[in-house]
């Protein structure tokens, strides 16, 4: 099925129908949010979040260390993101330096995951479809005891979905620095089973955000999952 979106020029009208058009557009896209968020089919476009650069003011620091995950929401900006047990679109990073020393992304089981090769994080090139047939997985590795996929140093993409309860899809724009990696855009479409393309540049939501909306309830099961996932390593 192609996903790719008519490009096509439509007439244009009048001053007050582009407006109109516009504020329709505005409520439709607040709705979608909402609708995501509830658990109702949706229909809007891809939106898109940068993250501004280490040490400027609203970063946000996705790397950790030791094995204490820090989770980053594809629905809410960079001054919003919670560090903490995610919601229904939520994706954790965690670091164990011991052992040899591994890096992996995971999502919630059965809410979120990400597109992988067997057990290693796929890379995205810029322009590629999310998705793109490959594997999904609620837990992928970056890094494992040396290897990866993802290159180091250079801007890539980590493909992903998450379920609002139909999947969505979306991306996190990465760059791998050793076991860790720095995040710095992410996007996800509001469409359910739309794709959109890796590093696409997308308008962020209008306000109030969507992942403001995002089913905290879920914190606690993400909380549980991780548990879960570690153990059996």
């Amino acid at each position: 099925m192609n996903h790719r979106r008519n490009t096509s020029r439509r007439p244009r009208g009048s001053r007050s129908e582009t407006r109109g058009r516009r504020a329709k557009r505005a409520a439709q896209a607040l709705a979608a949010g909402a609708a995501i968020a509830a658990g109702t089919q949706a229909y809007a476009d891809p939106y898109r979040y940068n993250n501004p650069p280490a040490g400027q003011p609203g970063h946000f620091d996705w790397p950790v260390d030791g094995g204490v995950g820090s989770w980053l929401d594809i629905t809410l900006h960079p001054g919003s993101q919670p560090g903490q047990a995610g919601g229904p679109a939520s994706f954790e990073q965690w670091v164990y330096p011991g052992g040899g020393g591994y890096g992996a992304v995971a999502g919630i089981a059965g809410v979120t995951s990400l597109q992988v090769t067997g057990a290693m994080l796929r890379p995205t090139d810029s322009g590629e479809l999310v998705p793109d047939g490959s594997s999904f997985s609620d837990l992928g590795y970056s890094v494992l005891y040396g290897d990866s996929l993802l290159p180091e140093g250079l801007p890539t993409y980590l493909g992903l979905r998450f379920n609002g309860p139909e999947w969505h899809y979306g991306w996190i724009g990465v760059y791998r620095i050793g076991l860790e990696l720095e995040a710095f855009a992410w996007a996800y479409e509001s469409d359910p089973g739309m794709a959109l393309d890796a590093g696409g540049l997308y308008p962020e939501p209008p306000t109030p955000e969507p992942g403001t909306l995002s089913m905290l309830a879920l914190g606690a099961v993400a909380v549980a999952a991780r548990r879960q996932q570690r153990a059996g390593l």
